[in-house]
């Protein structure tokens, strides 16, 4: 794609097709203004690209093999998280992660 941009910010990009929503195409897009017209320039010393994070949930089957969206269908919960699409795969993530009382 080819797109102009009129003005800087950050922004998060998803599909709208559902089995590409499951299977995590997202991500951010950060358009940034010439170092010598940004306001807020003297609030950092460097804008880097490893200063974005995007956390992601990640199920471990193709979504073809599920039914997106549908909270009745079982096995919806995340089986890992990414953050910035790295992760590892803990079949037991959300009992690693739960509240012990």
């Amino acid at each position: 794609y080819k797109f102009v941009v009129d003005r800087p910010g950050t922004s998060f990009y998803h599909s709208h097709s559902g089995f590409q929503k499951v299977d995590g195409i997202t991500g951010s897009l950060i358009v940034r203004s010439p170092i010598n017209m940004d306001p807020h320039r003297r609030l950092y010393n460097f804008d880097l690209p490893s200063h974005v994070v995007v956390l992601q949930d990640w199920l471990h089957t193709a979504a073809d093999d599920r039914q997106p969206g549908l909270r009745t269908v079982l096995g919806q919960a995340a089986a890992s998280l990414l953050i910035n699409g790295k992760g590892i795969y803990a079949p037991n993530i959300w009992e690693a992660l739960s509240l012990k009382t």
